[in-house]
């Protein structure tokens, strides 16, 4: 009678590791069919956004979190009371995580010092027009704008800086095909081209933000640049001042530099 229940056992432990294997296939699949499905959705009903602009006017806080606030409980605390986010999440690391409703997600991040002090914040706003952002803020004092090469072909880069006011904007986009043919042809940016983010820094900070933003386009991971002439002060030599929308604006050319 012993010797059936162990081939039962036996066989047991030969088919049981196929049987988690296809489990663990069908919980993978259900998984990316998931996410598959939330990015359907996400394209065909996209974020209104119409939180942002609320958002954008709290400048250079989010939720009453300013530059140099100090304790995370704190932080913590104003992001969670405010009706504009919600998700707020400190998972004991670096950045404090939060989303907003419509649409958009942020961060605070802390100085190297116990990582308690705010030392700059982030507003992920993929795809809010720049009309939006420029209507609360006003005009920026200067910008940089690249033609960049990386991993997803070449795209238009630029930043436009408030000096004053410790804001950064980020607008990022794909090239056309007619700024492909022609290096030299001049971009013009309008009401409905893309940001990307917005950052709130220390004023005080500028000439050391701004020689950082080299690290900045190199650690997105979206760009190469990849020759060392382009330093840090090449990225500031090639700041201009504001001309305005609609108007053509001759772009720093890194991708001529990698060929």
């Amino acid at each position: 009678m012993k010797q059936p229940k162990q081939n039962m056992r036996r066989i047991w432990r030969v088919t049981k590791l196929p049987l988690f294997l296809i489990a663990g296939i069908l919980l993978a699949g259900c998984l990316l069919y998931g996410i598959g499905i939330a990015r359907i959705q996400y394209w065909i009903n996209p974020p209104s956004m119409k939180s942002i602009p609320a958002v954008l006017a709290q400048a250079p806080c989010v939720a009453d979190v300013c530059i140099g606030m100090t304790g995370r409980d704190v932080v913590f605390e104003k992001l969670s009371q405010s009706g504009l986010l919600y998700g707020v999440n400190d998972s004991g690391g670096m950045p404090i995580g939060f989303h907003i409703h419509e649409g958009g997600s942020g961060w605070v991040l802390f100085a190297d010092n116990g990582w308690k002090v705010v030392s700059g914040l982030e507003l992920r706003i993929k795809g809010v027009a720049l009309k939006t952002v420029l209507n609360v803020f006003g005009e920026p004092d200067e910008m940089f704008l690249m033609l960049g090469c990386g991993r997803a072909g070449e795209h238009i880069h630029a930043r436009l800086f408030y000096r004053d006011k410790g804001i950064e904007v980020i607008l990022q986009y794909p090239a056309t095909s007619q700024i492909r043919r022609d290096r030299g042809a001049q971009i013009v940016l309008d009401d409905h081209t893309p940001v990307l983010s917005v950052q709130y820094f220390g004023p005080a900070q500028y000439d050391e933000w701004l020689l950082d933003v080299r690290e900045s386009i190199r650690w997105s991971g979206y760009f190469s640049l990849l020759d060392p002439s382009v330093s840090a002060e090449t990225i500031v030599d090639k700041l201009q001042p504001w001309p305005g929308l609609g108007v053509k604006i001759k772009a720093f050319d890194s991708c001529l530099r990698q060929n």
